[in-house]
């Protein structure tokens, strides 16, 4: 079972909530949820984040391995980015630089997400 599937159906039973009762919190209807649970749908942004709320996770708490692949995928456009920016001396070079070193930071300050 694929990880939002068995998240959203586990946390929902630990805390004894009906589907229909999850759909209200998260502002859908007990066929979607029934639906993500199943793996016939994916859920919106809005109901991923309304999942991380009601059970206190943080979205890469919920899915760690979509995360460090975003993650990945984000930091090798950023790596390809760092060149023209460096290269872009003006104060708006500068300041793209700035972000992309924070994020860089970010990254190496934090454990893995895997």
């Amino acid at each position: 079972m694929p990880k939002i599937q068995c998240y959203v159906l586990t946390r929902r039973k630990e805390w004894c909530l009906t589907q229909d009762e999850l759909a209200k919190l998260v502002g859908s209807y007990r066929e979607k949820i029934r639906a993500i649970e199943n793996g016939t749908t994916r859920p919106t942004a809005d109901e991923l984040m309304a999942f991380a709320f009601i059970f206190s996770h943080t979205a890469p708490d919920l899915f760690p391995a979509y995360a460090n692949s975003v993650q990945d995928e984000v930091m090798a456009a950023a790596a390809q980015l760092s060149k023209k920016f460096e290269r872009d001396k003006t104060q708006k070079g500068r300041r793209k630089t700035q972000l992309l070193q924070d994020m860089l930071a970010r990254v190496t300050s934090h454990v893995e997400y895997v």
